[in-house]
């Protein structure tokens, strides 16, 4: 079994989407959770869960390490990540889970 990590639990990142007018009309708001996952014995992210919560729950695992298994530009759903996305996002928990370089 390969291990990529192990998630980073107390630095989840939560974001919800703007209520939309569809909501008066039975529409639904996405949140979507963001689990960074570290390096063993790091506090480097590698990897993520990214959680979609909206009546489903939709659960994707982005894997750094596999980068070139994805396409370049952009994407706009769990569906479509692409390889710089990818980097961006790791870019960013890393951030914000090990703070400045």
């Amino acid at each position: 079994m390969e291990i990529s990590g192990f998630p980073i639990w107390e630095k989840l990142i939560v974001k919800i989407s703007n209520p939309s007018p569809s909501l008066l009309f039975g529409g639904s708001i996405d949140t979507i959770v963001y689990t960074p996952i570290s390096i063993p014995n790091t506090r480097i992210v590698n990897a993520f869960f990214a959680t979609k919560l909206n009546g489903e729950i939709i659960t994707k695992f982005f894997d750094g390490f596999k980068y070139n298994q994805y396409k370049f530009g952009n994407y706009t759903n769990l569906n479509e990540m692409t390889a710089s996305k990818l980097a961006i996002n790791i870019i960013k928990l890393d951030y914000y889970t090990c703070g400045s370089y």
